[in-house]
């Protein structure tokens, strides 16, 4: 059975999370509490639905009848969140996983964050970094993760998926990268606060998509982390002017940064070995596939 479960299906990353499995040859149910999802096949099923209502699990369940496994990206994405971000992150999640249950899917995939951890104490960041998760929204994604691992039952493979910041065509606006980018194309000056030593790590969307697919093909569970390329702020701003050959210069703010310190520096040891998975696209070629849209 070949047949596929995405939920948050219309978001930034489940689109491209669609499109690739409709490529690798699955069916693919796609779970939207919209019906904004511009796609066209013969094995795709649209179902609409908000996971947080309590007749979720039942009428899914109807709709769907059996599905091999279930991919679990719809979430509230605000920071640092509020009560919806509970209520969708924490019981959305449980209703899913309880879905996944009564489907007999054999494999739950779950998305989570980087940031779980809080801020890094070591670097390069792994799988075994101590979490102390520093927002509300951060301490729903690694609840999230507990649910799947205690909620599913003992013979599904449950794999947790912890990604950086997401990158690509569609992004969200309030991602750095899109504002430096909207800057370059609108000519205006690149602002950076403290000196730009800030090193964040950046992964295309179209490399999260792929480590989604290697992961229904691996016989594995546990925490990956799926990065890309890691990158001060202000290497960012360079690279962003010379990609786009923006006429534009950096100028810093005279503001201190709080984050300057941070780096976030992933380690790829444990997705490469178990899943197989390497970054395909660095941040050349994203930024000129998003420079590129019309």
């Amino acid at each position: 059975m070949s047949k596929i479960l995405v939920t948050g299906a219309a978001g930034f990353i489940g689109r491209y999370v669609t499109e690739h499995l409709l490529a690798q040859g699955y069916d693919v149910i796609a779970m939207t509490n919209s019906k904004k999802l511009d796609m066209r096949s013969k094995r795709l099923t649209i179902i609409v639905g908000d996971i947080c209502d309590g007749d979720f699990v039942e009428k899914t369940v109807q709709a769907v009848g059996q599905c091999r496994a279930v991919i679990h990206l719809a979430a509230d994405i605000r920071v640092p969140g509020d009560g919806g971000t509970i209520t969708a992150n924490c019981l959305g999640t449980y209703h899913v996983v309880e879905l996944a249950n009564r489907l007999g899917a054999d494999q739950f995939i779950y998305l989570s964050s980087v940031p779980v951890i809080g801020k890094p104490v070591s670097v390069p960041i792994t799988e075994d970094h101590p979490a102390h998760p520093e927002t509300l929204y951060h301490i729903t994604k690694l609840t999230g993760e507990e649910i799947v691992k205690n909620v599913g039952t003992p013979g599904m493979k449950k794999v947790m998926l912890r990604i950086p910041s997401p990158i690509g065509r569609g992004m969200r606006q309030n991602v750095f990268l899109y504002r430096m980018l909207e800057q370059c194309r609108k000519g205006q000056d690149i602002l950076l606060y403290g000196a730009g030593g800030r090193v964040q790590n950046y992964v295309d969307v179209r490399d999260i998509a792929e480590a989604v697919g290697l992961s229904l093909v691996r016989d594995t569970e546990g925490v990956f982390l799926i990065g890309g390329e890691s990158i001060s702020n202000l290497q960012l701003a360079e690279k962003c002017i010379a990609r786009t050959k923006a006429g534009v210069q950096i100028r810093f703010a005279g503001v201190e940064d709080a984050a300057e310190v941070e780096h976030w520096e992933i380690s790829g040891k444990k997705a490469k070995a178990v899943l197989g998975y390497e970054p395909r696209y660095m941040l050349d070629d994203t930024i000129d596939w998003i420079y590129g849209e019309e």
